[in-house]
């Protein structure tokens, strides 16, 4: 009798023991969120599961029919955000593409660009300008001038500092006492660029397109081998597309 007794005892103190070790081992699997390589046996709804193949972790949806990935560890991102369908809506001048459903959303300039409305005042400096493109408008000077010189070698006779880089064109008129072949030359920093041009015929227009750098020097250099009166008309620094309206140089 006592000898069941005893064993009777140590069978339940078995028992207990294992149902011990069950509580631990179910409170260590909600500790780690069920973590593992693979999916836990017998999940519920709103059950935590963190996928160690992965890095994710999960939690059991409430059909109990899937896992939804909400934190990805090896990215440092929540995934559960990604799954909001919404699109986001551009202002004036930005384009939009793709939506957080799908996780990726790219944000640009449209094809109109920014408004003036969008920029701050005094945020645009001259490196984020278009560049000059060749054209007939006048950017320099103003107004019109005649600049004169009787010297008989080549001497500096307009000059003007652009503020953007790209291909300007430079135009003028050659006034010259009939028969006396004068000459007229581009300089650009004072360097020669371009061919000489060389007339004997009164009201000749020349023009010459150069590539520059902003904030270069562009000038006109002219002599009348006979020491008489030689007079360029409307010298210009002109482009397609400036910045304000401008008028045409007209011939």
């Amino acid at each position: 009798m006592s000898q069941n007794f005893t064993d009777d005892c140590f069978a339940g103190s078995h028992v207990a023991q294992e149902d011990l070790q069950n509580i631990e081992n179910n409170f260590a699997a909600l500790k780690s969120s069920f973590s593992g390589g693979s999916a836990p046996a017998n999940p519920v709804a709103g059950m935590w599961w963190f996928d160690t193949s992965a890095n994710i972790l999960k939690i059991r949806n409430e059909a109990n029919s899937a896992w939804l990935d909400m934190y990805d560890f090896a990215n440092q991102r929540v995934l559960m955000a990604l799954r909001v369908v919404s699109t986001v809506v551009g202002g004036t001048g930005i384009s939009v593409s793709g939506n957080l459903a799908s996780g990726n959303v790219t944000v640009g300039i449209s094809s109109g660009g920014v408004g003036s409305t969008q920029l701050a005042g005094g945020a645009v400096t001259a490196v984020k300008i278009a560049n000059y493109t060749a054209g007939n408008y006048v950017v320099y000077p103003q107004a019109a001038i005649s600049p004169s010189t009787t010297s008989t070698s080549m001497i500096e006779m307009f000059k003007a500092r652009v503020h953007r880089g790209g291909t300007v064109r430079v135009r003028w008129r050659v006034s010259v006492t009939s028969g006396d072949l004068c000459g007229t030359r581009v300089y650009v920093n004072g360097s020669a660029y371009g061919p000489l041009r060389e007339t004997h015929i009164p009201n000749t227009d020349f023009y010459n397109d150069v590539m520059v750098l902003a904030g270069e020097t562009v000038s006109i250099y002219g002599f009348n081998p006979n020491g008489h009166t030689l007079t360029i008309h409307k010298p210009s620094i002109c482009c397609g597309n400036p910045i304000e309206p401008a008028l045409s140089w007209t011939e």
